[in-house]
């Protein structure tokens, strides 16, 4: 019997510790979060240009003298735009003062995407895309962020009767982070054991569903969609998802350690 026990124990703690080294090794394969010139063409987004102007110019020669006026580089995936629906000589029009070239790229995409599949524009190594959504969901990547001072600043948990451990369940990644997982290992067939009054635990959930909630509701896995998946490793928050979704998950975070409340959606 003491023999059983031990084996259970042993395959117990192997089965804990694959998980963490898994983890860990996913997180370190993440993506980071905007550095450098990346965080500089980010920042200059939000320069003022003073007054933007088009009147039924076409979208090639838009997106040129708004590349040339905020100094940035702009590259524009025209086959995904064409099967779209859009072409090079597509008239824009718009007469904007104190603006930013993040709210003229914004407005152009949302224009764009009226009565069509969604247009978008993401920050790519310094480069600004724009591309279609279903171009930009081809080629999601994973990031991590750093979310300690989010946690550090979570409420202590209220006292429970049931103060038992609770299992955090890890689903698989989609198929193009597949590598990541050791041959004959799969997250979805082992769980971690946290206890119930760990402070940050709910805190964590706060953050993934006010992000899930708000940012592309329809494109995480967990609500049918096929690209976005999020979980917290450590304290570190490591999300599947295209790039323009990043940036916003990206801007809802700052948003949060500005001193934002987390904007919890009720469940339907």
């Amino acid at each position: 019997m003491h023999s059983a026990r031990r084996e259970r124990f042993c395959a117990s703690a192997v089965g804990i510790f694959s998980i963490a080294a898994l983890c860990h090794f996913a997180a370190s394969r993440a993506v980071a979060q905007p550095a450098g010139h990346a965080a500089e063409v980010d920042t200059a987004l939000d320069r003022p240009l003073g007054t933007v102007r088009f009147a039924a110019t076409p979208l090639d020669r838009a997106l040129r003298e708004l590349s040339d006026l905020a100094a940035l580089d702009l590259m524009v995936h025209w086959d995904a735009l064409y099967a779209a629906g859009i072409d090079r000589d597509r008239p824009v029009t718009l007469d904007a003062r104190a603006t930013t070239a993040r709210r003229v790229l914004e407005y152009l995409v949302r224009e764009l995407s009226v009565g069509r599949e969604p247009i978008e524009y993401a920050l790519i190594d310094g480069t600004i895309e724009v591309s279609s959504a279903a171009d930009f969901a081809a080629r999601p990547i994973t990031r991590a962020y750093d979310c300690r001072d989010l946690l550090r600043d979570a409420p202590p948990a209220a006292a429970r009767q049931d103060d038992r451990d609770v299992s955090v369940h890890f689903r698989p990644w989609p198929s193009g982070a597949a590598a990541w997982e050791p041959r004959g290992f799969s997250m979805s067939r082992h769980s971690l054991r946290v206890r119930r009054d760990d402070p940050s635990l709910a805190r964590q959930r706060e953050i993934i569903r006010a992000i899930a909630g708000t940012v592309a509701p329809a494109s995480w896995i967990e609500a049918g969609g096929t690209v976005g998946e999020l979980a917290f490793v450590g304290d570190r928050l490591v999300v599947r998802q295209t790039r323009p979704n990043q940036m916003r998950i990206a801007a809802l975070l700052a948003e949060l350690r500005g001193g934002a409340a987390v904007a919890v959606p009720s469940k339907p």
